[in-house]
């Protein structure tokens, strides 16, 4: 799963990576319910935990709140211009999707 077809659009490289996050949690469902493609959906998750990992702890947040836990609409608002928010974002996603297409 290459992603980063079109780096500069944002709402191509938004939907990359909510694709990645929305695998990830079928993968966590499907690795606790059976025997069936537990490898892959093990070597997946890896995927995803590595590429988070390469993330320096701003992107990490970004990543975090954006695509995996969402529990917190707006959270940024407080903390950061809306430009400077879309900036930060797509570097974040940026950077992850570069790292999840390189992890083994």
């Amino acid at each position: 799963m290459d992603c980063i077809e079109n780096k500069d659009n944002f709402n191509a490289l938004k939907n990359d990576v909510e694709k990645i996050a929305t695998k990830y949690f079928a993968s966590l469902h499907r690795l606790s319910k059976t025997v069936k493609s537990k490898k892959s959906e093990a070597i997946y998750i890896k995927r995803v935990k590595s590429a988070y990992e390469t993330l320096d702890d701003l992107e990490k947040q970004f990543i975090n709140n954006e695509f995996f836990y969402q529990e917190y609409p707006d959270w940024w608002k407080k903390r950061y211009s809306k430009t400077t928010y879309y900036r930060i974002k797509k570097k974040s996603m940026m950077d992850f999707l570069e790292a999840f297409n390189s992890a083994q």
